[in-house]
């Protein structure tokens, strides 16, 4: 089965993905076959190899795994870390408040993410399907994932009324252009639908983590369209 998953600092990457707006999904696939690829692809080639392979039972496990690993380390796993950079933004004013509320929205965001990326990356090496073709699948990946959609009402909470109404007024005014892009993004991501409307209706100014039931979810979900697609994909070989 795959290795546990490297810690990583969800900052540097958030920030980036803020920079990148609406294309910050597209960066954030890309980042993962990168960084995760090589070494899922070897792993799963040297767990098909085993005598006693077989591709379903295989599958159904890395989606278990995958689903427990999104409720532990998925859902808030980011906040500590942004939250204590967050202090640093809010100190620039209003608009820096956004951007570091945008940052620590999207880190939360990534570290999920890259947990239902490489579900998918990992069925797909298990049906036999080649990960340095990045760019085919990289295109699959967003077909799998980005048209994943629940109500946001479902997927983030209310958060603490505390500040909530001077929280709104600086996400109505500040979290457009490319930060406003790239959370939409993100959301779509990980199986979310995202509207800055839903978002000032419902949530303070940072508390916005992932929740677990919703990682659970969203992670399941996906993992069922990637197992559906590539066990029956024409170019799926299975080991048995």
């Amino acid at each position: 089965m795959p290795s546990a998953l490297e810690k990583v600092n969800p900052l540097p990457l958030a920030k980036d993905l803020v920079a990148a707006g609406a294309d910050a999904p597209r960066k954030m696939v890309g980042w993962v076959l990168e960084r995760d690829g090589a070494g899922i692809a070897r792993q799963v080639e040297a767990d098909r190899r085993k005598p006693d392979f077989s591709t379903e039972e295989y599958v159904k496990k890395i989606q278990h795994s995958h689903v427990r690993l999104a409720r532990s380390e998925g859902a808030g796993a980011g906040m500590a870390t942004a939250l204590a950079e967050f202090g640093g933004a809010a100190a620039a004013g209003p608009a820096g408040a956004i951007t570091g509320a945008a940052v620590t929205i999207v880190a939360d965001l990534a570290l999920l993410s890259r947990i239902q990326i490489r579900q998918t990356l990992t069925i797909a090496a298990a049906y036999g399907f080649d990960l340095s073709a990045t760019s085919d699948r990289a295109y699959e990946i967003m077909s799998l994932h980005s048209l994943e959609a629940t109500t946001s009402k479902s997927a983030i909470g209310a958060g603490q009324k505390a500040g909530q109404r001077v929280g709104k007024r600086l996400l109505e005014r500040y979290l457009r252009g490319p930060a406003l892009e790239a959370v939409k993004g993100m959301f779509r991501l990980v199986g979310v639908n995202f509207t800055r409307a839903a978002l000032v209706r419902s949530l303070p100014l940072v508390n916005v983590p992932v929740n677990a039931a919703v990682a659970d979810v969203t992670t399941r979900r996906v993992g069922t369209k990637a197992a559906n697609y590539y066990r029956d994909h024409p170019s799926a070989t299975s080991t048995e």
